[in-house]
């Protein structure tokens, strides 16, 4: 029913003004949504991130999209500056020891919190089920005897990368609370690497190319980014691939790559 997360890096992207260690403390899922997040409501602090770096970019991008279509439909009274692109900041990192999770894409889970496997992968943000279900995770408590810890988190599938064929791209949201010999994340967290990440979404019509006042439809599917490095910050290049993606390849920086595809 646990997953064993890979001792790699872990991956996530933030708005730019971040400051260490606030990206594993949780405040994001805390302050930002008003109905809360997939597995967390508004009063719980978790750290949504991935062992996979495409995951966490991909997952940066749906947001920032989400903000753009936000500030369009306030647009007659705030304007829209353009280009449609933005900064950010891709935060690589290590947490030592390791939290446990449980794999909610496994029987076991399925069976014992008792839930269908379709509900992980429900793509509107209608969240309701699925806080549910990780406040059920959040209470459970080994049987007596049992080896298993409490759980400190879930993977789950990430609703915004799509599947590359039998693959199913995950993502981990950790919770963030005070509980007995567990040493809160920002004291046993380490950076990897602190490094700028850019989105930019372009126009099809009518012309394709660099969105501006008057482009007609916007690819909200495919944008590209680039990850440059931030001066006397720690970096990493290239950034290396998730093991299990299927051919999976290396990020270098000072590259554009419109190589995701979000889902809606």
């Amino acid at each position: 029913m646990y997953h064993p997360i890979g001792g790699g890096n872990l991956y996530r992207v933030t708005s730019a003004a971040t400051v260490w260690p606030n990206p594993v403390k949780g405040h994001g899922a805390y302050y930002i949504s008003k109905q809360g997040n997939r597995y967390n409501r508004t009063d719980q602090l978790t750290v949504y991130c991935s062992e996979d770096p495409v995951v966490a970019i991909t997952e940066g991008a749906f947001y920032q999209a989400i903000k753009w279509h936000h500030e369009m439909a306030n647009s007659r009274i705030n304007p829209i500056t353009y280009p449609l692109r933005s900064e950010h900041i891709l935060w690589v990192f290590r947490i030592d020891p390791l939290p446990s999770v449980v794999d909610l894409e496994s029987a076991a889970a399925m069976a014992h919190f008792s839930y269908q496997p379709h509900l992980l992968l429900n793509p509107s943000r209608e969240y309701t089920a699925t806080q549910e279900l990780a406040d059920d995770v959040r209470a459970y408590v080994p049987p007596l005897g049992s080896p298993d810890p409490r759980p400190e988190g879930v993977k789950a599938p990430s609703i915004r990368t799509p599947r590359h064929g039998s693959f199913q791209p995950h993502q981990l949201s950790l919770f963030v609370r005070d509980m007995t010999a567990i040493v809160p994340y920002d004291q046993r967290s380490t950076i990897s690497a602190k490094l700028r990440i850019e989105f930019e979404f372009f126009a099809v019509t009518p012309v394709a190319g660099s969105a501006n006042y008057h482009s007609t439809v916007i690819d909200w599917m495919r944008p590209r980014f680039r990850i440059t490095k931030i001066a006397a910050e720690p970096s990493i290049s290239p950034i290396p691939p998730f093991p299990g993606r299927p051919r999976g390849k290396q990020i270098h920086l000072n590259r554009w790559y419109r190589s995701i595809l979000i889902r809606y």
